[in-house]
């Protein structure tokens, strides 16, 4: 298959996971921040996972600069990638729809704000995070890229591993002994096993 081909689908699902997120913004800016641990480590954990999420990506699909860092990967190997990611995209567009207006790019409980344990959050208590993770391991292959899958799985294990605690301990703040029974039930990324 063409180049072209993979990454027209590159941009295509970027596309559409950034119209799935234009409602959710919108009614972020109408909403109400009861609680905010805005400040600037969140600030530049939310610049560090857009430089591998996005902004490499698109430098990779717009110009030839991290063409050296092209690899030689079998057709079969880019289309599973081009899957994997658009799987990530669902996933994140599921979570989006099931957080509504509890959702916020920063760490931040919204007035109103309930504890949200259904669709994907029934069984893992950050799957828009699995998302995340999902969408950095599939980019890679499917633009065929060691420079794209490095720094987006380097980036976003930054944010994750720098943001995924303060995030939890928020959530026990706000909402006690229901967040760690919830916590007790359900897996980080992935449904317990037991």
């Amino acid at each position: 298959m063409d180049e072209r081909v993979f990454k027209t689908i590159f941009v295509v699902l970027l596309l559409a996971s950034m119209m799935i997120r234009v409602p959710y913004v919108l009614k972020h800016l109408k909403g109400v921040t009861a609680i905010s641990r805005t400040h600037t480590k969140q600030s530049v954990l939310v610049c560090i996972a857009a430089i591998g999420i996005m902004v490499i990506p698109l430098i990779h699909v717009f110009s030839p600069w991290l063409s050296r860092f092209d690899l030689t990967m079998p057709t079969w190997a880019r289309l599973i990638g081009a899957v994997g990611f658009a799987m990530a995209i669902a996933l994140y567009g599921w979570t989006l729809k099931m957080l509504d207006g509890n959702w916020s790019n920063v760490l931040e409980i919204r007035e109103n704000h309930k504890l949200i344990t259904a669709g994907p959050y029934r069984h893992v208590r950050h799957p828009m995070y699995t998302a995340f993770w999902l969408w950095v391991i599939f980019q890679g292959p499917l633009l065929s890229n060691a420079a794209v899958w490095l720094v987006g799985i380097v980036t976003w294990a930054i944010t994750y591993c720098l943001r995924v605690a303060d995030e939890e301990q928020m959530m026990i703040e706000q909402f006690g002994r229901q967040y760690e029974q919830y916590m007790w039930k359900t897996g980080r990324l992935w449904p317990k096993l037991s």
